[in-house]
């Protein structure tokens, strides 16, 4: 099971981020951000179920910045509506 997570993890990242490299996104499109926090959601339970430590590390950070940058981007479009 846990290899069918990073998989599919692994996947999700890569290709959102052949999207950006490509000119189809930008980093702070809502679409990349879901991504990168779904992504990065699976593969931080895959290294959890694996207990590899440096794999916990990187997509827990990875997860937490981008749920700060999904934050931010909704409350500037809340913001925006507003006024």
């Amino acid at each position: 099971m846990d290899q069918l997570l990073s998989l599919v993890g692994a996947i999700v990242l890569i290709v959102s981020y052949g999207a950006l490299v490509n000119g189809y996104t930008t980093a702070k499109d809502k679409d990349y951000l879901w991504c990168n926090f779904i992504a990065s959601t699976l593969m931080l339970v895959a290294a959890l179920m694996d207990r590899v430590i440096g794999f916990i590390l990187v997509n827990a950070v990875w997860l937490v910045l981008t749920a700060i940058s999904l934050k931010k981007t909704y409350a500037k479009a809340h913001s925006s509506e507003v006024n």
